[in-house]
């Protein structure tokens, strides 16, 4: 099985229940005109107790967030008088959703969870798109990935993102749980151009910097890949781009 991740992050980022649901629908929306892997989504509330099967053009996306979205141990402002979320609603933790293609391997299964909203100093918004096929397929292409990556940033905004194997980022920082640096990364400051060593390629990403590692797909067996990774990391350390 192949596998890898698109994770896009940021913080300190309120939003209201309208505005969520809106960047949402053109984020999806977005999605689905580049690859068919979009649609047929199925929408899941933080538990996955219950599930929204999405109608074409996303008619049904407001009363999936509404019905799914809500987590019972959070607090919320500006509730309507039955209890329910209103569209002007608020939460420090954000808002969050889990989408879905229910496809098996072979034609490519994808997850995405959204969370955004989150004020809370110690929580970071997210945008999670998880990829596993049976085998090495069009989802691993370099064009496409870098124009998925080009969609969500141009969506959410986000400070920092990377594309990567899980297993290529556990090896090229083992004593971490906030993985930096992919295949793909994303840097919302332009700065990061003049902290780059030899080998990687960076270009313009909204107002950021996207570097890629290579060309294909890195891999967690050859040391020259994860080597290449780690200077790029301790490069951006050292100018204090990353934390």
């Amino acid at each position: 099985m192949a596998s890898q991740f698109l994770g896009a992050y940021w913080m300190n980022r309120r939003l209201t229940l309208r505005h969520y649901i809106a960047a949402t629908r053109h984020y999806l929306l977005e999605l689905q005109k580049l690859h068919p892997m979009f649609h047929e989504l199925v929408a899941w509330g933080g538990t996955a107790k219950s599930r929204v099967e999405l109608r074409p053009g996303l008619s049904n996306l407001e009363d999936a967030i509404h019905r799914l979205g809500r987590d019972k141990d959070s607090l919320y402002t500006h509730l309507l008088p039955d209890g329910g979320l209103s569209p002007e609603s608020e939460c420090e933790g954000g808002f969050l959703m889990v989408y879905s293609n229910d496809k098996p391997l072979e034609e490519g299964r994808i997850q995405l969870r959204i969370t955004a909203g989150v004020s809370s100093p110690w929580l970071s918004n997210s945008v999670v798109l998880d990829q596993r096929v049976a085998h090495a397929s069009e989802l691993f292409d370099l064009k496409l990935v870098k124009r998925l990556m080009g969609v969500t940033v141009e969506s959410w905004k986000p400070q920092r993102g990377l594309v990567a194997d899980q297993e290529f980022v556990e090896k090229v920082d083992p004593e971490s749980e906030e993985w930096s640096v992919g295949w793909l990364t994303y840097l919302a400051n332009p700065a990061a151009r003049l902290a780059l060593p030899p080998g990687v390629e960076p270009e313009t990403l909204d107002e950021g910097v996207l570097i890629s590692l290579m060309r294909e797909p890195p891999s967690a067996d050859n040391p020259a890949h994860v080597e290449l990774a780690r200077r790029l990391k301790e490069s951006l350390v050292a100018r204090g781009l990353l934390t």
